[in-house]
């Protein structure tokens, strides 16, 4: 998702910088301004069907992480600097993706089933990004929406949101349906890969 945020600068430089430390590039990691003075921040991560797409913090190259090598370490294609593992949920946009997500994966993916108009979604979002970046190189955490995704809501059969599910390996192997704070919802994951031992 690309989002386009006005703003008026009376810089004549094409660069702008923001700090690393603010809520803004906690989400998002390239910035740039454009000769009409308009800022546009670019989504830092996301999916397609062979991987996630992850811009260097250095260089701000597009790279693809495979979902076969999600625990390893990457580089930059260009700059060679090492990729930091995803720290943020990443949100699925279509059915192909999900199934090479959740398919490929080396790492556990937990998957958040949420809508925009749930109360319950929007008070766990803050707590799904606190597991996601917790977790980072460990557990990939994504988000469906089920009202732009209601073929994955109905082929997992999700009857309430919010709901998790932890994948491992392509399958399915916990589920937990209900707003729950971030140490529970670490529980919820750690005591699934436990059973799964």
């Amino acid at each position: 998702m690309l989002i386009l945020l006005l703003a008026f600068t009376t810089r004549t430089s094409s660069e702008t910088y923001f700090s690393r430390n603010s809520s803004v590039m906690s989400l998002w990691e390239v910035a740039c301004v454009s000769a009409a003075g308009c800022v546009i921040l670019i989504r830092m991560s996301e999916l397609d069907e062979r991987g996630i797409l992850l811009n260097c913090a250095k260089c701000g190259r597009r790279n693809r992480m495979r979902y076969e090598g999600l625990g390893q370490v990457f580089r930059c294609g260009q700059c060679q600097s090492e990729l930091q593992a995803v720290a943020e949920p990443v949100d699925v946009h279509n059915d192909l993706a999900f199934d090479a997500l959740v398919n490929h994966s080396t790492v556990p993916v937990l998957v958040d089933f949420w809508a925009p108009w749930c109360g319950p979604c929007k008070m766990v979002a803050p707590e799904v990004r606190k597991v996601a970046r917790e977790t980072a190189g460990r557990l990939l955490v994504a988000k469906v929406n089920t009202e732009e995704l209601p073929s994955l809501a109905r082929r997992f059969r999700v009857s309430a949101i919010p709901t998790m599910t932890l994948f491992k390996n392509g399958l399915e192997v916990a589920r937990q349906a209900g707003a729950m704070p971030a140490p529970q919802i670490r529980k919820f994951v750690e005591q699934a890969q436990v059973s799964q031992k």
